[in-house]
């Protein structure tokens, strides 16, 4: 999984809310204009566009935060109590994050 791509991704992405149409089998925005959506083929259940319109790219940023943030834990309780354990990558990765916590 690719999170930086991710990340910008949803930050260049029409953000929410989004809507699901049960009438039109759309997920649209409320700045959609006409023929501008997602649309949700028949055969799939009402859920795939309520899921679509629920991982709008507010949830999505929020859901990346979460995961620097519980991972920035994991890195700085590995630091602390088994360093030597640390792979060089997960050493980097640690340092790269605190750098971004710092600015």
């Amino acid at each position: 999984m690719n999170i930086e791509k991710l990340k910008a991704l949803a930050l260049s992405a029409t953000h929410g809310p989004w809507e699901f149409s049960r009438d039109s089998w759309t997920v649209t925005t409320p700045d959609c204009d006409g023929d501008i959506g997602v649309y949700i083929p028949e055969s799939d259940t009402d859920t795939t566009g309520e899921f679509i319109a629920a991982t709008n790219p507010d949830v999505v940023l929020a859901m990346i935060d979460e995961l620097e943030r519980r991972q920035a834990k994991i890195d700085a309780l590995m630091l602390e109590y088994c360093p030597g354990e640390m792979t060089a990558e997960q050493m980097a990765e640690w340092k790269r994050h605190q750098k971004k916590e710092a600015s």
